[in-house]
């Protein structure tokens, strides 16, 4: 049967099998109904059919109930002032072009088992549910989605990727919960959604807001989901607004503003406030209530600030293990805030301080109620603190973890400050595991650290250059070394059983962690007390060579700190398996009150033998730029004694194995990978040249 209008009281029933109508109470359909008009329906109904077209009208206009058939409509209008019974669990309401409701003198009674759920367009005036905070209306259309009305719902579900537009000063009012699943809304000042007080906003990372949505209250935010997150315009820019924050997402939410949270904050992952060393934000808490962090490795990855203080209870921070306790209002004096800016994986500023730290920078800022900082000393605080090993623990602080107290930066380098309990304690947890600790009398903000508080002996601060690895050389740019070798999957992450690696008896702490693509070559540093006698030297060093000649830790990838040295005045001997060494002519003082000093071989001056110990590869700028002399293979081949001269034999060797690709060789004397003829012209370019004063 096919209909163009039809209009259903109580008193009649539609029965499509027999062709007519008999009066009845219901409409009750267990055939099928091809609509393509109006079919308005002023009593209860149950349809069977899975879809039903046209528009089918609810207009009961009594003040009792009127049930809904379960079904998916093509457009479906709720009108009347009776109330329409939503209740049967097996099915959802569905519509696939239009849902309205006329006015709010509709009430829709939608049990929680089942949703509203729409396709395509929205024009909500009614209230659904106005008695209780279930009650769900879903927007999932395929296709860009209109939304309009003033209308209320416990539930609303934005779930449809092209997004969802309101418009025509659409009001929609969530009484409940805002889930933002998939899509954007792009809402508007003029046509918003409103929160009631009290209500959450959900969001995973594929959902968004195109602006903030209005409130009439104080309002709840939860992120979710399993992708990471940049939070958007969830977040208020009121100071009042948001009561409650919980983020849910294990790989972490990304701050794009500051976030004000009035009562209570809940981490089940991480929560970064800073979206680069720039662009920084700031969670404050306006509470007394502390944070809770329902997974151990959760924590404010950047920068908290506790706006309300109490003295006497330790008030917790940033992370499970980071605590601050003012004992007296004498304590606390004119401190009523307290913002702790605490990043992990992140070695303390400044780099050139020497002390071995934890890679987790501190900074503690104290303020006053007008947010003016305080004077330091006038307070006197205790703190927790901890950070995450073995993945902040640098390799020379491992086994050593029980030394570590907290350090204060006092300008120049980083002191111990205030008493640490030592030694620092294991957490319960295994992964990740925690090292914890506390400090009494703090009375200084400022930067601070985790770590020893003996400094190494002295810390390599070295530049040099390798003549086969120049790429940019010349007058017109900046001289740079190639990293080809580790581009190309070549260069060993540990140092090779070859000259000149085999001098370090000790090499085994030498792995890389990482060979990142800035990386040339392995190089020794020898130190010694004198450059006349044969035999080893006092110390030595093994380390990973950069593209702007700097000499770096292979296992931090910064400057190498040394503590496994006599203090005194050692020459330093710089080595390489297809170069000339090179050697300063001058002593330098190798102790913690020269620990400062660098020490540049690119300048050719203060070496053994002068500037023509090595090549002068580049005249940029205002200065000139040396390298070491490339194309003395035989140390690493064993063809000769004497190996920091080169001879023929040096040339008769590259020449032997000039077909040999993609291979890590001594013959490569650019260092490409590939042994060709070029790497012959650079040895045959450099024969004769001798620096064998230089001691073995």
């Amino acid at each position: 049967m096919t209909l163009r209008s039809i209009i259903l009281t109580p008193l009649f029933m539609l029965v499509c099998a027999a062709g007519f109508a008999q009066p009845v109470e219901h409409l009750q359909s267990n055939g099928d109904i091809t609509n393509e008009g109006v079919i308005t329906i002023y009593g209860n109904a149950r349809i069977s059919q899975p879809t039903i077209g046209g528009q089918v009208e609810y207009r009961r206009d009594r003040a009792d109930s009127q049930w809904v058939a379960h079904t998916t409509y093509q457009h479906l209008l709720l009108g009347g002032r009776s109330r329409k019974m939503l209740v049967d669990p097996l099915r959802p309401v569905r519509t696939t072009q239009m849902f309205r409701t006329t006015d709010s003198l509709v009430l829709v009674d939608l049990i929680p088992s089942t949703i509203i759920e729409a396709l395509d367009s929205v024009n909500h005036r009614g209230r659904i549910n106005p008695w209780g905070t279930q009650g769900t209306l879903r927007l999932s259309g395929a296709v860009r989605q209109p939304a309009t009305g003033d209308g209320s719902v416990p539930v609303l579900e934005i779930a449809n990727a092209d997004a969802v537009d309101l418009f025509n000063n659409s009001a929609l009012r969530v009484t409940d919960r805002l889930d933002l699943q998939n899509g954007r809304v792009e809402n508007s000042v003029q046509s918003n959604l409103v929160l009631d007080s009290a209500a959450w906003i959900w969001r995973r990372a594929e959902g968004s807001l195109r602006t903030e949505v209005r409130t009439q209250g104080s309002m709840h935010l939860r992120w979710y989901g399993d992708s990471a997150l940049v939070s958007g315009p969830e977040v208020p820019s009121s100071r009042t607004i948001l009561d409650s924050l919980q983020q849910d997402v294990l790989l972490g939410v990304t701050l794009s503003s500051d976030a004000w949270v009035n009562k209570h904050l809940s981490l089940t992952g991480s929560l970064m406030t800073e979206q680069s060393d720039t662009l920084r934000h700031i969670v404050y808490l306006a509470s007394t209530q502390d944070p809770t962090f329902i997974n151990a490795w959760a924590e404010v990855d950047g920068t908290l600030q506790r706006t309300r203080l109490l003295n006497g209870p330790r008030m917790a921070m940033n992370n499970t293990y980071a605590w601050m306790q003012f004992q007296s209002p004498q304590q606390q004096a004119s401190v009523r805030q307290l913002r702790i800016r605490s990043k992990p994986l992140t070695r303390p500023l400044p780099l050139t301080d020497i002390l071995y730290k934890v890679d987790r920078s501190l900074e503690l800022t104290f303020l006053d109620s007008a947010d003016r900082q305080v004077v330091d000393s006038t307070y006197d605080m205790s703190m927790g603190w901890g950070w995450r090993t073995p993945n902040e623990t640098t390799q020379d602080l491992l086994g050593k973890e029980p030394q570590i107290v907290l350090l204060r930066y006092d300008g120049s380098l980083y002191q111990q400050y205030g008493f640490s309990q030592t030694p620092t304690q294991v957490s319960p947890e295994s992964i990740p595991l925690w090292r914890y600790s506390s400090t009494q009398f703090i009375r200084a903000g400022g930067r601070y650290a985790f770590g020893m508080s003996a400094s190494p002996i002295w810390v390599l601060r070295g530049r040099v250059f390798l003549e086969g690895a120049m790429r940019s050389i010349g007058d017109t740019a900046s001289p740079r070394m190639a990293a080809d070798l580790v581009l190309r999957g070549l260069l060993p992450s540990t140092p090779p059983a070859i000259y000149p690696y085999t001098f370090d008896t000790k090499p085994l702490g030498d792995t890389a962690s990482v060979l990142a693509d800035s990386v040339v070559d392995w190089v020794t540093l020898e130190f010694r007390k004198d450059l006349v006698t044969p035999g080893a030297p006092e110390h030595i060093e093994t380390v990973l060579l950069s593209t702007s000649g700097l000499l770096l830790d292979p296992r931090t990838m910064r400057e190498r700190a040394i503590d496994s040295i006599q203090p005194g005045f050692y020459h330093l001997v710089i080595r390489h398996r297809n170069h000339l060494s090179v050697a300063t002519a001058d002593p330098i003082l190798i102790d913690r009150s020269n620990a400062q000093a660098s020490v540049d071989f690119t300048r050719g001056s203060g070496l053994l033998g002068g500037a023509a110990s090595q090549r002068l590869v580049s005249a940029y700028g205002d200065r000139r730029y040396f390298a070491m002399t490339a194309g003395n293979i035989d140390g690493g081949s064993g063809l000769l004694t004497n190996t920091e001269v080169i001879t023929n034999d040096d040339l008769l060797g590259i020449w032997t194995n000039r077909l040999l690709a993609n291979r890590y060789s001594i013959f490569d004397t650019n260092l490409d990978g590939v042994v060709t003829t070029l790497d012959w012209d650079t040895s045959w370019n450099n024969r004769g040249r001798d620096n064998s004063a230089i001691p073995r």
